[in-house]
């Protein structure tokens, strides 16, 4: 699996909950390695139900969500500096960058996705300064969660996505 492919793949468990379409591309051929390698056991669809009241209960709410938005976890608001900076620096350097479910463009999805859209568009030294604006700051988010995470799927996302992130953070 290639490094834009990756971000791509992280971008979309934390875009939104898991579903059977989720499920059936992890679960195929290549993919399937590598995740169970990591230590990643893919639930059946039967478990969509829990899977799904798992995201929301870390990302939606209603009680004491844990918002994967970097305003949130490093000014205290929504709306903060690193949504502008998404917003009005980054975001029109590649203008054919569809930001999925109209998120607040500071939401880690919307982060790795437009990660991987740079990969891809192989820009000289921007991912570098992308990463250490707007990736850098995951690690409260994704230890609290991690803790917080009802089932082995979303445990385990979480955390490959704070060891993918460790490790991409010690070479850019």
């Amino acid at each position: 699996m290639g490094l834009a492919n990756l971000y791509r793949l992280l971008a979309r468990v934390w875009i939104q909950e898991a579903d059977e379409t989720l499920l059936d591309e992890l679960r195929a051929g290549e993919l399937n390695v590598a995740l169970t390698a990591a230590g990643c056991s893919i639930p059946q669809a039967s478990a969509i139900e829990e899977l799904a009241l798992d995201y929301c209960q870390l990302f939606i709410g209603p009680k004491n969500p844990l918002r994967p938005v970097q305003s949130v976890w490093s000014e205290g608001q929504l709306e903060g500096a690193p949504a502008a900076s998404m917003r009005d620096v980054y975001l029109p350097l590649l203008p054919d960058f569809v930001r999925p479910h109209q998120l607040m463009p500071d939401h880690l999805g919307i982060q790795l996705a437009f990660m991987s859209d740079l990969i891809d568009a192989d820009v000289e030294d921007l991912p570098a300064r992308f990463f250490a604006d707007h990736l850098a700051w995951t690690k409260p988010l994704t230890d609290t969660s991690s803790a917080r995470a009802q089932t082995d799927f979303y445990r385990t996302f979480i955390q490959l996505t704070a060891d993918f992130l460790t490790s991409e953070s010690a070479i850019r």
